[in-house]
């Protein structure tokens, strides 16, 4: 089975669709700017006067549009030309130009980035797009870059292939592959080396936080008792907008009520209510869940060194829980920190563990060493424990499959999906088996259905375009291959064992 995560693989797709799409008479090209896809809560204006309004998605993105994202949330936007742009957390976007003088280039186009950072991918730009920051303007003459405005006062440059002028009153500098450029206020714009850019752009990898697997030290045991399916939906979307304040007069709120709640929100993948939660109170944030949580959502929005620091927090309570290492493991395996892993597998911490999360880091562990054997071994460890069996399924049907051992990995997944026949994780496994066996009908169909409720998996985008390519049905392919590059793009790692 092809890994639909690496970028090689998308980028062989995506030419494949594009040349096929050359020969049909039908294709078309888009004419507008749109808002394609976005995660958490994201605004838009059509004009710098207007009200903001609730983003949606299919959104034109006129001259003048903005767009503005809160934490934890993100924005996908397509060009009449294909030109790619990601628009990470707390970021604002104004469009000033976006012209078109024939059917397949943009003549020009000038993004306003007022703060928060951006990804971008284009085919031949050959100097049309600019990104201006309150610092300094980006000229693109390349295919793959970020620009970041998070700072106060200074806006970088980070360019992952081609070329980019970065230039202010001051002065300006070229800046090609693998390198940083820094532009400062009342500053001439500098440059800077690094040994591999895409390991800088960490905002864009998927993440996947295991929310059953908290462990709660309060009461020294899993956070997940069962309460966080059937908590009061209303007392949680209250609970966003009550403070410490006034909880005394609310008996509903007790911590262990805002506790529920947070664990909910993580466990149905609404990561701006936990976080909202997490702001709105401040002992939820300080309980041992609370930690739990503000990791996953660093590791969530590519920020590992702040996740690490929420991590060394807890040093001092080490020795009554050690249940925190397998989470920080599982943070350190995703962004390609093996050796750190390695530490911890052979460590006393991974020992006397009390999570069985540490079974599942250490199968991903040996599954991307290419250890079958290990990797199998750990994966039936958390098989035999009831909080992990569902993972342990799912990843052995991955392990299997991997490995040419179809037969088996339906069998796995037959198990996992009449235990709980709507897990997303089952279902998508099941997709991509439809997919290997040539059964693309079906395959589409599975696909589609999981899109429905997961309209950002990577992994379904790209195997969906596959179909169709299968298929012959060219546009639907090429949408869906262009849509997978604005979701999680080129610079995502490969890591991902979904």
């Amino acid at each position: 089975m092809k890994n639909y995560d690496k970028p090689n693989s998308f980028a062989i797709l995506f030419l494949a669709c594009c040349a096929l799409l050359a020969h049909a008479s039908s294709a078309s090209v888009n004419q507008q700017s749109i808002l394609v896809s976005f995660k958490g809560q994201v605004e838009y204006r059509p004009t710098p006067t207007s009200e903001w309004q609730r983003a949606q998605t299919g959104e034109t993105l006129a001259i003048g549009a903005q767009l503005k994202t809160q934490a934890v949330s993100s924005a996908n936007i397509l060009f009449p030309d294909g030109t790619q742009i990601k628009l990470a957390e707390s970021s604002e976007l104004t469009i000033r130009a976006a012209k078109t003088n024939d059917t397949k280039k943009l003549s020009s186009a000038d993004l306003l980035l007022s703060r928060g950072k951006l990804w971008g991918r284009a085919k031949d730009l050959s100097g049309q797009l600019s990104v201006s920051t309150p610092t300094a303007t980006a000229a693109v003459r390349g295919t793959e870059w970020e620009v970041d405005a998070t700072t106060p006062g200074v806006g970088t440059v980070t360019v992952l292939s081609g070329q980019v002028e970065l230039s202010n009153a001051e002065g300006s500098v070229l800046l090609n592959k693998n390198m940083l450029g820094t532009a400062k206020v009342n500053q001439k714009p500098t440059t800077s080396r690094i040994n591999n850019a895409r390991d800088r752009v960490q905002w864009v990898s998927h993440y996947r936080p295991l929310p059953a697997l908290y462990f709660d030290i309060s009461i020294n045991t899993p956070a997940s008792d069962g309460e966080a399916d059937v908590i009061d939906q209303q007392i949680c979307e209250d609970a966003v907008g009550v403070t410490e304040l006034n909880m005394a007069a609310n008996d509903q709120l007790s911590l262990e009520t805002l506790k529920s709640c947070a664990l909910h929100a993580m466990t149905k993948n609404k990561v701006k209510i936990a976080f909202d939660l997490l702001q709105a109170h401040k002992n939820l944030a300080e309980s041992w869940l609370g930690l739990q949580i503000k990791a996953d959502l660093a590791a969530l929005s590519g920020d590992y060194e702040k996740a690490q620091n929420i991590f060394d927090s807890t040093r001092d309570e080490r020795n009554i829980n050690t249940a925190i290492d397998a989470q920080r493991a599982a943070i350190d395996l995703h962004f390609g920190h093996l050796h750190k892993v390695t530490a911890y597998l052979n460590s006393a911490e991974f020992k006397s563990s009390k999570s069985p999360q540490k079974y599942l880091v250490a199968g991903d562990y040996f599954f991307l060493e290419g250890e079958f054997f290990n990797s199998e071994a750990a994966f039936h460890a958390a098989l035999d424990i009831d909080m992990t069996k569902i993972e342990a399924l799912i990843r052995l049907a991955k392990l299997n499959r991997e490995y040419g051992n179809a037969l088996k990995s339906q069998a796995l997944l037959n198990v996992a999906l009449e235990l709980e026949p709507e897990n997303y994780l089952a279902k998508s496994q099941n997709a991509e088996l439809q997919l290997t066996n040539a059964n693309y009908g079906a395959a589409i169909s599975a696909f589609q259905s999981i899109l429905l409720d997961s309209p950002d998996d990577l992994l379904a985008l790209n195997a969906l375009a596959e179909a169709y390519l299968a298929e012959n049905r060219l546009e639907e392919a090429l949408k869906s291959t262009q849509k997978a590059g604005l979701v999680e793009p080129a610079s995502a790692l490969s890591n991902d064992l979904r």
